[in-house]
């Protein structure tokens, strides 16, 4: 069902005398419980668009319709209550001299009536933070803090639309995924629309069900999330794509150091989970997925990379392969080689960046990985890296998953329950869970269509015989609860 339409919507200004259509003729719908997406270059008439819709300013032409009926250019309260506004500096929302909580108060107040009561304590900890923080000055809380607290006025008051004007982009890497899937779970839980402003279009695809894309105050292109992200039609939308799809080093780092961070944290429990699946008989099920593609009847010298805790190592290793194995986690690594000592197995582990490591070309007659794709930063470079030290003909095993696809939807949000499956997440806490879900929003991997994105990334590293097999993780995992991951399994050859 509609609950607001757009019809050839118009605005213009007046700038040293000439004018400037902001907005030339724009018509949308948005469905009921949908969050639409619109993405474009500064001056492309977005934050225009929804200052029109807030009501902050009013069409030259064109109608605004909420659920059918013309929505006024004077709007009453129920209007301001129906149509929230979350603005791009949150903490600029906010009266600087008054607390979070009478800023929030005063809301509820004007807008639901006097005597309206709000929970500010269950308020906090629905957007993720410690009610205490709720009393504080805004100047006295982080950008990504008073987004929250932005998020949660604006849901305070109960409304039916929320506006995202460039939510996340004075955020930094971490603080934009947290405010993404609060916004996300937000929407979901309560039946919520939305409308996202946003220059970044890989942004967009992670909350949006439909992006329209514009460009001069017109519309470029409009269709599902991931059509427009991974199909686009039109040149400027592809230009748009590209533009944010680079990666810089600052963002290199910090999301290396997060994921570090995690992994040591997780590493003895970790290990728990591994040990447990060296007992069982899914080992011999990834032993024979393996088995099909790697060189019969001789020792292979084999890169497992990012092996964690070392479980491919020792699976390998048993079956007599000379195996390496590289972590950036000196915890995991420390876990892989005692579990290696107790089993008498010779096996190398080394710490190195898989996307950047330190052995001479041609080194390995089979790369193999593990859950790890989706974690870094520059997989285009792991998969030129893995291209360079592979000898000729050798082989590319690299089993990974669509773990954002989960995230979105939500399917991650209870994965630390699972204590009664022996290899599943044992002994995450809700904590840690979390933190996975905002590292897997925040990597590139997140932005495109998997494993369609690593076909392409291994094809232009220069591998041949480059296939992905979708059901791989339907005969691996089973009946387990980590049945449904969307494992998937890429193989190359160089």
């Amino acid at each position: 069902m509609t609950i607001l339409e757009g019809n050839n919507l118009s605005k213009h200004y007046t700038v040293r005398g000439s004018r400037v259509d902001a907005l030339a003729g724009v018509s949308f719908a948005l469905s009921d419980g949908e969050i639409l997406g619109i993405v474009g270059e500064s001056g492309s008439g977005k934050s225009t668009l929804l200052r029109l819709i807030s009501g902050l300013e009013a069409p030259d032409g064109g109608e605004l319709l909420l659920d059918g009926a013309p929505l006024p250019a004077k709007r009453t309260r129920e209007h301001y209550r129906a149509i929230q506004m979350i603005f791009q500096d949150a903490t600029g929302s906010f009266h600087p001299r008054r607390s979070i909580a009478s800023s929030i108060r005063e809301s509820v107040r004007n807008l639901c009536g006097r005597d309206a009561a709000c929970d500010l304590a269950a308020l906090s900890v629905r957007v993720g933070l410690e009610p205490e923080l709720v009393e504080r000055l805004p100047g006295n809380l982080s950008g990504g803090q008073c987004q929250r607290f932005a998020i949660a006025r604006a849901v305070a008051v109960s409304p039916r639309i929320l506006l995202c004007d460039e939510i996340t982009s004075a955020l930094d890497v971490s603080s934009q995924a947290q405010v993404l899937r609060l916004l996300s779970d937000v929407c979901r839980e309560n039946h919520m629309s939305a409308v996202f402003v946003s220059h970044d279009i890989a942004v967009v695809r992670c909350v949006c069900d439909r992006v329209m894309v514009l460009r001069g105050g017109r519309l470029v292109e409009s269709g599902g999330a991931e059509e427009i992200v991974t199909a686009p039609a039109e040149d400027y939308t592809k230009e748009l794509i590209s533009s944010v799809l680079e990666i810089d080093e600052a963002y290199m780092t910090e999301i290396t150091e997060r994921i570090e961070h995690y992994w040591t944290q997780r590493a003895h429990d970790f290990n728990t989970v591994r040990q447990n699946e060296l007992r069982d008989a899914i080992s011999g099920r990834w032993m024979a997925e393996m088995g099909v593609f790697l060189p019969q009847n001789r020792p292979l010298d084999v890169l497992d990379a990012g092996t964690g805790t070392g479980y491919f190592a020792i699976l390998l290793a048993k079956a007599g392969h000379r195996v390496t194995g590289i972590d950036l986690t000196p915890a995991m690594l420390a876990e892989a080689e005692a579990t290696a000592r107790t089993e008498g197995l010779a096996i190398r582990f080394l710490r190195m960046d898989v996307q950047r490591t330190d052995f001479p070309d041609e080194s390995f007659d089979a790369v193999v990985t593990r859950n790890l794709t989706w974690t870094l930063p520059d997989p285009e470079a792991a998969y030129r890296e893995w291209f360079r030290l592979l000898r000729p003909g050798g082989v590319l095993l690299n089993f990974d998953a669509a773990y954002a696809e989960n995230v979105r939807h939500q399917n991650q949000r209870k994965s630390y329950v699972t204590e009664k499956d022996v290899y599943g997440h044992i002994g995450i806490t809700p904590a840690l869970s979390e933190e996975n879900a905002e590292i897997t929003l925040s990597v590139p991997a997140s932005r495109h269509a998997r494993p369609a994105w690593d076909l392409a990334l291994a094809a232009a590293a220069g591998f041949s015989e480059v296939a992905a097999d979708e059901t791989a993780g339907a005969r691996i995992l089973q009946e387990k609860d980590l049945a449904d991951a969307p494992l998937f399994l890429l193989r190359a050859v160089k």
